[in-house]
């Protein structure tokens, strides 16, 4: 798997990378550094990147809300016992 993903790919099959696809390939894993990308990317490999990067913002933007939640409900709980020690009834 790892060959073909390496070898170069023609024009006719491949896509050129920009800049900022080629930082992503390499952020996936999916090649070491940007040196080791070929001139031409093939089509599965560009599709494997996205799926990765799928998967990445998922995870990201789960615990991106997690923490928010928890941290918001942490100051909910604290004014809550700050009232209690004050005496505020509601």
């Amino acid at each position: 798997m790892k060959v073909d993903r390496t070898q170069s790919v023609g024009e006719n099959f491949g896509v050129i990378p920009t800049k900022w696809e080629k930082f992503l390939l390499v952020i996936t894993k999916l090649y070491q550094c940007q040196g080791d990308i070929p001139l031409y990317v093939s089509g599965g490999t560009m599709n494997r990147m996205h799926d990765r990067l799928r998967i990445l913002s998922t995870f990201l933007a789960v615990c991106g809300f997690f923490s928010l939640f928890f941290y918001c409900h942490s100051l909910n709980v604290t004014k809550i016992m700050q009232d209690r020690e004050s005496g505020v009834r509601v």
